[in-house]
């Protein structure tokens, strides 16, 4: 049977482009049969991420949905009209003799929050997911010798100036920098959403923090601030929408962005660049600056 699917997006920051997956509904191509179902603990957790309250508004929204029948019509309808913080995609076509059972996967595999399922099983998981990129290029830079001797890596702002400028984690991959200051930080695409998005606001409150810093003393080039990406995260459908924020992103602040197959060859290209420009370790440059700026 030929069926559709609709996942509905909750924007906490309606004046950004940036949403996550709280609900879904499916539907059959007759419009007999459609269901619903939103993730209340998602929705908590998102709204505590951003410090947000409570809505009663979003509340009212949730429980009008819920209860309404949906067709195909319909969800076209909504993805194309909707702008306020509830927002549904383009309803995507699937083939299942049970839409039921097809329902309950696809709601575990796009919605579902870690309290729905086994939460330690589920946090493990993410930690898991969300520290093996990272630390395996961390742990590949610092048994190169180029990169172990010219660059601060795993380094932690939170005893520097700019940590005033930070939000959250205040934790950077590696940084170097002669001439301008260089660095690179890895987003970890195969994480949940929220974890994702988090991640990312982080790279970014970063990068602003040392553009604010060292663009004044023209020490500052943001092609030299790089994101890192797995090409087979990049690759995956279901991450299309996000790396469009992220080229939007590139295109707007020209951040660097660094796709690549392996661990390894991220490796090489920082080694062969650091080589090149000639980069030295964070803390040193700074040092130099400061003994430039008083003398």
């Amino acid at each position: 049977m030929k069926s559709y699917v609709s996942i509905i997006k909750y924007y906490p920051d309606t004046s950004r482009e940036e949403g996550f997956g709280v609900g879904i509904v499916v539907v059959d191509s007759f419009g007999k049969e459609s269901r619903v179902r939103f993730s209340n603990e998602r929705i908590k957790r998102i709204n505590s991420a951003f410090g947000l309250k409570k809505s009663k508004l979003l509340g009212l929204s949730i429980d009008e949905y819920s209860r309404e029948k949906f067709d195909k019509r319909q969800l076209e309808y909504l993805a194309d009209y909707t702008n306020g913080s509830l927002r549904f995609s383009k309803p995507d076509q699937f083939v299942t003799d049970d839409l039921n059972r097809k329902f309950e996967e696809l709601y575990s595999k796009y919605i579902s929050d870690y309290s729905e399922l086994d939460e330690s099983k589920y946090k493990a998981n993410q930690r898991s997911k969300h520290n093996r990129v990272g630390q395996k290029l961390r742990n590949h830079f610092l048994k190169n010798p180029v990169l172990n001797q010219r660059l601060d890596i795993g380094y932690d702002f939170k005893e520097d100036k700019l940590n005033k400028l930070l939000i959250g984690s205040s934790f950077i991959d590696f940084i170097g920098g002669n001439g301008t200051v260089f660095c690179g930080d890895v987003l970890n695409l195969d994480v949940e959403e929220y974890t994702l998005q988090r991640n990312f606001y982080k790279i970014l409150t970063l990068f602003e923090a040392l553009e604010k810093e060292y663009t004044p003393i023209n020490k500052f080039d943001p092609r030299d601030c790089k994101i890192l990406l797995l090409k087979e995260h990049v690759d995956r459908k279901e991450n299309a929408d996000y790396m469009e924020r992220i080229f939007n992103w590139h295109k707007k602040a020209d951040y660097g962005i660094l796709i690549k197959n392996e661990i390894e060859d991220f490796e090489k290209e920082i080694a062969e660049l650091v080589d090149k420009k000639g980069i030295i370790k964070f803390q040193d440059w700074r040092k130099t600056l400061d003994e430039d700026l008083i003398g």
